[in-house]
C-alpha cells in the first residue's frame, strides 16, 4: 500500500511538473540526496540537491575530489538512482519523464536515446579502429520507426548520395547530418565526424596506437554521433595535459554548438571556465556559488 501511494503521489508530481515545464529546461533536478552504505559507514555524496539544466547550455560543474561530480553525472546517465529526490528530463518527444520512476530497461532506453558520455579513461575499444568505434553507438541504437530511405530523400532532395567520397561530404553541415536517419547514411556520418575532428589519416589505425589527445576526440565522436539531446563529460581531459585539454574543451564547445546539444562538463580543470556558459561549484555534494 505504501509503495503504491508512492508511486501515485510521484506520477501526480511529473503531472504537476510537466504543466509547469519551463521550455528552456532540458533538466530538472529537484531535493536530490545520494547515500552510499556498507556495513560500517554511510557517505552522503549529495545533499538536497537541485538544478536546472538548459536547453543547448555547456554547463561546468566543479569541485575538488569527492565533492560529488561524478555521482551528480552519473545520476543524469541513469547508472545511479538517488536515494530520495527526481530528475525530471525532457525526451526527444517532449515528454517529461521523472528517471527515477523508470525500469532498468526503460533506462538503457534512455541513455540510448538521449545520452552520449564521455569519460575521463576514454572507455574505448583498443583492438578496434578509430571508425568502428565511433560506429558502435549506432550499431546499438538501431532506432524503430527510423525513415527509410525513400522518405529520406523526399524530405532532402538528391543532393544527398549513398556512400559519398570524403571530399563530396562538405556540401552537408554537420548539424544536418547527424539528424540523417537509416542505416545508409552511418558511413557518411562517421567519415565526416572523423575529418571534422581532423583524424582523418587516422581512421583505420587502431585506438591503441593513438595519443591520449587523439583518443579523446575519438570518444568525444562516439559520444555526439547519435545526435543526443544530452553529453555528459566526467573530467575528460583528466588525463591530458594542458595543450591537449585546451583542444578538447574547444572541439567539444564547437561540435555541441553547431548541433545545439546541452553538455555537463564535471571537471575540477580551471581551464574549462573558458569554454563553458555558466559554472555550478559544488562541495561535499551541495551547491555553493555559481559563475
Amino acid at each position: 500500500m505504501e509503495l503504491n501511494l508512492m508511486s501515485k503521489n510521484k506520477q501526480e508530481e511529473i503531472l504537476r511538473i510537466s504543466e509547469n515545464w519551463d521550455s528552456k529546461n532540458l533538466i530538472l533536478i529537484k531535493e536530490v540526496f545520494k547515500i552510499f552504505k556498507d556495513k560500517y559507514t554511510e557517505t552522503v555524496a549529495l545533499k538536497s540537491f537541485c538544478l536546472d539544466i538548459k536547453k543547448g547550455e555547456i554547463l561546468a560543474i566543479m569541485g575538488p575530489s569527492g565533492s560529488g561530480k561524478s555521482t551528480l553525472i552519473n545520476i543524469i546517465a541513469g547508472l545511479l538512482n538517488p536515494t530520495t529526490g527526481s530528475v525530471y528530463f525532457q525526451d526527444k518527444h517532449n515528454e517529461i519523464k521523472d528517471l527515477t520512476m523508470l525500469s532498468l530497461n526503460d533506462l538503457v532506453i534512455y541513455r540510448r536515446d538521449n545520452v552520449g558520455i564521455i569519460f575521463q579513461e576514454f572507455e574505448l575499444f583498443n583492438n578496434l579502429m578509430v571508425f568502428e568505434n565511433i560506429e558502435i553507438p549506432l550499431l546499438i541504437k538501431q532506432d524503430k520507426g527510423e525513415a527509410d530511405d525513400s522518405e529520406i530523400t523526399e524530405q532532402h532532395g538528391n543532393n544527398i548520395k549513398t556512400e559519398p567520397k570524403m571530399s563530396e561530404e562538405k556540401y552537408i553541415p554537420l548539424e544536418k547530418m547527424l539528424t540523417l536517419r537509416g542505416t545508409k547514411y552511418n558511413k557518411l556520418k562517421i567519415n565526416s565526424l572523423i575529418e571534422f575532428v581532423g583524424l582523418k589519416k587516422r581512421k583505420v589505425h587502431l585506438v591503441k596506437q593513438l595519443s591520449g589527445g587523439e583518443k579523446q576526440r575519438v570518444a568525444i565522436c562516439a559520444a555526439v554521433i547519435k545526435n543526443p539531446p544530452v553529453i555528459l563529460a566526467d573530467e575528460p581531459t583528466g588525463e591530458l595535459d594542458s595543450e591537449n585539454a585546451k583542444n578538447i574543451f574547444s572541439l567539444l564547445k564547437t561540435i555541441c554548438k553547431r548541433i545545439g546539444t546541452t553538455v555537463i562538463i564535471a571537471s575540477h580543470d580551471p581551464l574549462v571556465k573558458k569554454y563553458v556558459d555558466r559554472i555550478i561549484n559544488i562541495k561535499d555534494g551541495q551547491v555553493v556559488g555559481s559563475d
